[in-house]
C-alpha cells in the first residue's frame, strides 16, 4: 500500500488518524472500484482521497458518509473498524407499520428522477435508494423528502457511480 507510514514522522498528523483508518479507507476506495470511483462519489481528487488515507488531511463527515453509503459500510467500521450491533429482528407477530404513500411517493420521485436525467442505476443500489430516502422521511417526519427533487438529487449522487 502506498505511503501508508504514519505522518506524524513527518510532523504533519491529522488528529485522530490511524494506519487502520488508512487501511479501512483503502477498502471503501477499493469497494468503489478504485480511487477515482470513490472521488466521484464525494466530488474530491484522487490526491485529496489520498491525503485522507495517508493522514495528511481530515475528510468532511459528508465525505465520508457519501462513501459508506455507496460501499455498503458503516460510519463506525471506517472510522473505528467496528460493525454497529445488530438490531433484534422484530418478532412475527410485531409487524412492521409501512407508510405506503410515503413508500410510494419514494419508488415514484427516484424514478421519475432517473428517467428524466437518462440516469442508469443499478437495481440493487436503486432499493438502497428508495430504502434510505424512505427511511429518514420516516424518521424525521419529513414526508415531503421522497417527493423532494433536489433531495432525491442529493441521494442520487451517492448511487450513481462511473
Amino acid at each position: 500500500m502506498a505511503n501508508m507510514e504514519s505522518p506524524k514522522e513527518h510532523g504533519n498528523a491529522v488528529p485522530g488518524w490511524t494506519p487502520e483508518l488508512g487501511i479501512r479507507l483503502s477498502e471503501v476506495y477499493r469497494l468503489l472500484g478504485g480511487m477515482r470511483a470513490a472521488g466521484a462519489i464525494c466530488g474530491s481528487s484522487d490526491e485529496t482521497l489520498g491525503k485522507w488515507r495517508d493522514g495528511h488531511a481530515r475528510p468532511s463527515f459528508l465525505a465520508l458518509a457519501q462513501l459508506a453509503v455507496a460501499a455498503g459500510v458503516s460510519l463506525d467500521w471506517i472510522a473505528f473498524g467496528v460493525e454497529p450491533q445488530a438490531q433484534p429482528a422484530a418478532a412475527p407477530d410485531q409487524a412492521i407499520a409501512i407508510d405506503e404513500e410515503l413508500l410510494e411517493a419514494a419508488i415514484v420521485g427516484v424514478d421519475e428522477f432517473i428517467a428524466e436525467r437518462g440516469l442508469s442505476i443499478p437495481s440493487d443500489r436503486r432499493a438502497a435508494l428508495v430504502a434510505t430516502i424512505y427511511a429518514l422521511a420516516v424518521e424525521d417526519g419529513a414526508k415531503d423528502l421522497a417527493k423532494k427533487p433536489s433531495a432525491i438529487a442529493k441521494f442520487i449522487r451517492l448511487a450513481a457511480v462511473g
